[in-house]
Protein backbone atom coordinates (compact mmCIF):
# COMPACT_ATOMS: atom_id res chain seq x y z
CA UNK A 1 0.00 0.00 0.00
CA UNK A 2 1.49 3.21 -0.69
CA UNK A 3 1.74 5.96 1.91
CA UNK A 4 -1.21 8.20 2.94
CA UNK A 5 -1.23 11.76 1.74
CA UNK A 6 -2.47 14.43 4.35
CA UNK A 7 -5.05 16.80 2.08
CA UNK A 8 -4.13 20.19 4.02
CA UNK A 9 -6.13 22.98 4.51
CA UNK A 10 -4.41 26.44 2.66
CA UNK A 11 -5.32 29.80 3.06
CA UNK A 12 -4.79 32.71 1.41
CA UNK A 13 -5.07 36.27 2.09
CA UNK A 14 -6.88 38.42 -0.57
CA UNK A 15 -5.91 42.07 -0.70
CA UNK A 16 -8.89 44.36 -2.19
CA UNK A 17 -8.38 47.10 -4.74
CA UNK A 18 -10.28 49.98 -6.22
CA UNK A 19 -12.81 51.24 -4.13
CA UNK A 20 -12.24 48.07 -1.67
CA UNK A 21 -8.83 49.64 -1.35
CA UNK A 22 -6.99 48.56 2.43
CA UNK A 23 -9.90 45.51 2.77
CA UNK A 24 -7.86 42.19 3.26
CA UNK A 25 -9.60 38.71 3.65
CA UNK A 26 -8.07 35.27 4.98
CA UNK A 27 -9.61 32.94 3.18
CA UNK A 28 -9.92 28.95 2.99
CA UNK A 29 -8.27 28.12 -0.54
CA UNK A 30 -8.73 24.48 -0.67
CA UNK A 31 -12.31 24.22 -0.67
CA UNK A 32 -14.12 21.54 -2.23
CA UNK A 33 -14.45 21.33 -5.65
CA UNK A 34 -18.44 20.32 -5.28
CA UNK A 35 -18.14 23.84 -3.05
CA UNK A 36 -16.77 25.90 -6.46
CA UNK A 37 -19.11 24.67 -8.51
CA UNK A 38 -22.34 25.81 -6.54
CA UNK A 39 -20.61 28.93 -5.95
CA UNK A 40 -19.72 29.36 -9.57
CA UNK A 41 -23.49 28.82 -10.68
CA UNK A 42 -24.95 30.90 -7.59
CA UNK A 43 -26.49 33.19 -9.98
CA UNK A 44 -29.04 30.58 -11.45
CA UNK A 45 -29.98 29.57 -7.85
CA UNK A 46 -33.26 30.46 -6.23
CA UNK A 47 -32.86 33.43 -3.66
CA UNK A 48 -32.72 30.97 -0.41
CA UNK A 49 -30.04 28.77 -1.91
CA UNK A 50 -28.11 32.11 -2.69
CA UNK A 51 -28.13 33.24 0.78
CA UNK A 52 -27.29 29.67 1.90
CA UNK A 53 -24.36 29.66 -0.42
CA UNK A 54 -23.43 32.89 0.69
CA UNK A 55 -23.51 31.93 4.56
CA UNK A 56 -21.85 28.81 3.90
CA UNK A 57 -18.80 30.49 2.20
CA UNK A 58 -19.18 32.84 5.07
CA UNK A 59 -18.84 29.91 7.81
CA UNK A 60 -16.68 27.17 6.04
CA UNK A 61 -14.40 29.66 3.82
CA UNK A 62 -13.67 33.33 5.81
CA UNK A 63 -10.71 32.84 8.34
CA UNK A 64 -10.91 36.31 9.18
CA UNK A 65 -10.85 39.83 7.64
CA UNK A 66 -10.99 43.78 8.48
CA UNK A 67 -13.44 45.29 7.19
CA UNK A 68 -15.85 47.04 9.83
CA UNK A 69 -19.50 49.12 9.28
CA UNK A 70 -19.84 52.78 9.16
CA UNK A 71 -19.56 53.05 12.33
CA UNK A 72 -16.46 51.24 12.78
CA UNK A 73 -17.79 48.35 14.57
CA UNK A 74 -16.30 44.86 13.39
CA UNK A 75 -18.17 43.10 10.72
CA UNK A 76 -17.94 39.43 11.94
CA UNK A 77 -16.27 37.05 10.03
CA UNK A 78 -18.97 34.59 9.00
CA UNK A 79 -22.07 33.86 7.31
CA UNK A 80 -23.84 36.19 9.50
CA UNK A 81 -21.56 38.70 8.47
CA UNK A 82 -20.68 37.60 4.79
CA UNK A 83 -24.90 38.08 4.19
CA UNK A 84 -24.83 42.08 6.03
CA UNK A 85 -22.57 42.87 2.95
CA UNK A 86 -23.63 45.23 0.38
CA UNK A 87 -23.52 42.70 -2.83
CA UNK A 88 -20.50 44.73 -4.71
CA UNK A 89 -18.20 43.92 -2.09
CA UNK A 90 -19.22 39.98 -1.40
CA UNK A 91 -18.87 39.80 -5.61
CA UNK A 92 -15.36 41.46 -5.57
CA UNK A 93 -14.29 38.68 -2.54
CA UNK A 94 -15.51 35.91 -4.18
CA UNK A 95 -14.09 37.04 -8.10
CA UNK A 96 -10.47 37.25 -5.89
CA UNK A 97 -11.29 34.01 -4.33
CA UNK A 98 -12.10 32.43 -7.29
CA UNK A 99 -8.67 33.97 -9.37
CA UNK A 100 -6.66 33.04 -6.51
CA UNK A 101 -7.69 29.16 -6.48
CA UNK A 102 -7.34 29.27 -10.09
CA UNK A 103 -4.27 30.94 -10.33
CA UNK A 104 -1.99 29.64 -7.64
CA UNK A 105 -0.58 26.11 -7.62
CA UNK A 106 1.66 26.88 -4.49
CA UNK A 107 -0.41 27.86 -1.56
CA UNK A 108 0.56 27.73 1.57
CA UNK A 109 -0.81 25.42 4.73
CA UNK A 110 -2.38 27.82 6.95
CA UNK A 111 -1.56 30.25 8.11
CA UNK A 112 -0.61 31.67 4.77
CA UNK A 113 1.61 34.23 3.31
CA UNK A 114 0.54 34.50 -0.71
CA UNK A 115 -1.99 37.35 -1.24
CA UNK A 116 -3.95 37.74 -4.13
CA UNK A 117 -5.56 40.91 -4.91
CA UNK A 118 -8.80 42.47 -6.75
Amino acid sequence: MAKKFTVKRKTQTLELTGDYEGGEVVVVASAPMSFLFQISGMDESGMKEQEALVRRFGDDLIVSWNLVDEDGNDIPANGDGAVTLPGDIFNAIVTAWTQAIAGDKNLESQPSEQKASV
